[in-house]
């Protein structure tokens, strides 16, 4: 009787160190998998940072992609109206001695500054047309908005 009821508390201690070890085993699972989501987690986050990133950068300047936007600016179309311009004025510095009197100055300027109102009003189209390119994206959706 002794006998068995010392197996019968053996067994049960055995029971017993195996359930602990099964929770043991189990919370060390339960970490490592913690471990696993948590990095997931902070890669999710990561992306999520991205994401927000480039919502920013396609509402700031009209694009999804930054690399497109500076490729789409090499059209150089202001610049050279700008250039232009510049050419315009260096005439009319021409035409204007600092040593001479004022009463020198030509009156031809005058029609100069029409010729450049009139320049600046094609500019004034050029602009309009490169602003509805920015707003369209060059005719693509803002797909960074559908995200969520």
């Amino acid at each position: 009787m002794m006998m068995m009821m010392m197996m019968m508390m053996m067994m049960m201690m055995m029971m017993m160190m195996m359930m602990m070890m099964m929770i043991m085993m189990m919370m060390m699972m339960m970490i490592n998998l913690c471990r696993i989501f948590l990095s997931m987690m902070s890669i999710v986050a990561l992306l999520h940072i991205i994401i927000v990133y480039f919502q920013l950068y396609s509402i700031s300047t009209g694009n999804i992609f930054p690399l497109e936007y500076y490729e789409n600016d090499d059209d150089d179309d202001d610049d050279d109206d700008d250039d232009d311009d510049d050419d315009d004025d260096d005439d009319d510095d021409d035409d204007y001695d600092d040593d001479d009197d004022d009463d020198d100055y030509d009156d031809d300027d005058d029609d100069d500054d029409d010729d450049d109102d009139d320049d600046d009003d094609d500019d004034d189209d050029d602009d309009d047309d490169d602003d509805d390119d920015d707003l369209f994206c060059n005719g693509k959706l803002l797909s960074a908005y559908f995200i969520y």
